[in-house]
């Protein structure tokens, strides 16, 4: 065990759903509450239903029940976390009327809730990417009247278009300028999160295991590329799950910007390597393995890696208990940095705490952890 002292994880990956929502047009998904003689060993209090009857998630009180939340924070040593919707309800697809109530919706329910527990919990908010101008406007209210600290998006928007129906966007699309400068102007950061990998073959659970990966380093690339870092300097993006697959493929974006400019160099400034140098983006710790969090913190620095744990989903830092094996994971937020040999306590306290404050811009004093004791590094695991 360590002897540095620090103040515990602040997770900045995590997700909350509504208890309850609208049944607006276009809104595909419903929540069911199961009846508690129906729960099972499992303890799934709530199905997520495509309208059409189809199963989406089973879902435990976590999603959703901030006492149930917390307390679990408190069993994993996580003094805050920043809690974002789940992205299956972003619905970019909806017109742009619908999805401005849609998103206006999901900020005031969370809020509400987070501003009742702010002591222990930030957020970011959702935007209806499908209208540009809208999703300004929710900008500025979600900051000034909310006090969210930042918002949530897909790593590619699919986008209602009234001519055309849907089609799909990047996030270098001149469109989405106005986001960019309004998230520098109001102080706050953008999350980019992978999404709708229907492209992928979906056995072996392969649009999680391989779809979202690839959606995150097609957002990163899509930015740095397109110039959005040169156009807006000093906006603050992080990029979800350690940015995907794009820190293993970055040499080879970079011999493509040098062997052929006049295909990948034609509207950014640098190299995609020399932009991750001068720290131009943020990303999330969750990759689950040390080998890879050492080369991160190399490549990106420690300053720009904030400890996620994608909470309460399995796939995440979490406990959990594997189906058919029945093997037990007793993995908890923040435990691949605490036990990482290679790292540090200077390193671990900024992945741990500072660079999370940083991107939310924020202090330690703004949290109820600045008043409590400092606790050290390498706690016990958690039970189930």
């Amino acid at each position: 065990m360590s002897s540095y002292e620090i103040v515990k994880v602040d997770d900045i990956h995590t997700h909350l759903l509504p208890k309850e929502w609208p049944a607006l047009e276009g809104i595909e998904m419903e929540i069911h509450p199961i009846k508690g003689d129906e729960h099972g060993p499992d303890d799934f209090v709530a199905r997520l239903l495509w309208k059409d009857g189809r199963l989406y998630r089973n879902i435990k009180a976590n999603c959703f029940d901030v006492d149930v939340v917390l307390s679990e924070c408190d069993q994993f040593g996580v003094d805050v976390q920043v809690v974002c919707t789940v992205p299956v309800m972003f619905n970019y697809h909806l017109s742009p009327t619908i999805g401005m109530e849609w998103a206006k919706f999901l900020n005031d329910d969370l809020g509400s809730t987070v501003n009742k527990r702010k002591d222990r919990m930030a957020c970011f908010g959702t935007l209806p990417m499908q209208c540009p101008e809208e999703a300004v406007k929710e900008m500025k209210r979600c900051v000034l009247d909310l006090g969210m600290r930042g918002f949530q998006i897909g790593s590619h928007i699919n986008a209602y278009n009234s001519r055309t129906g849907v089609e799909n966007i990047m996030l270098s699309d001149k469109r989405y300028m106005p986001i960019w400068e309004t998230a520098k102007d109001l102080g706050v950061g953008i999350f980019v999160h992978p999404w709708n990998m229907e492209w992928c073959d979906p056995k072996y659970w392969l649009p999680w295991l391989v779809g979202m990966p690839a959606e995150s380093s097609l957002a990163v690339c899509s930015v740095l590329l397109g110039g959005v870092i040169d156009k807006v300097p000093g906006i603050k993006m992080m990029f979800a799950h350690s940015a995907g697959s794009f820190p293993s493929t970055l040499g080879r974006v970079d011999w493509g910007y040098r062997s052929r400019p006049d295909l990948v160099a034609m509207d950014c400034k640098k190299s995609p390597s020399q932009y991750i140098r001068d720290g131009a983006i943020y990303i999330d710790s969750i990759c689950h393995d040390k080998v890879m969090l050492k080369y991160l913190v190399g490549l990106f620095g420690a300053d720009r890696i904030a400890m996620g744990s994608d909470y309460p989903f399995p796939l995440g830092e979490v406990p959990s208990v594997a189906p058919v094996t029945n093997e037990v994971l007793t993995a908890y937020p923040g435990e691949l940095i605490e036990t990482s040999e290679d790292l540090d306590d200077e390193i671990k306290d900024k992945l741990l705490c500072s660079t999370a404050l940083d991107f939310l811009g924020m202090k330690r004093t703004d949290f109820e952890y600045s008043k409590k004791k400092l606790v050290k590094i390498g706690r016990s695991l958690p039970t189930l």
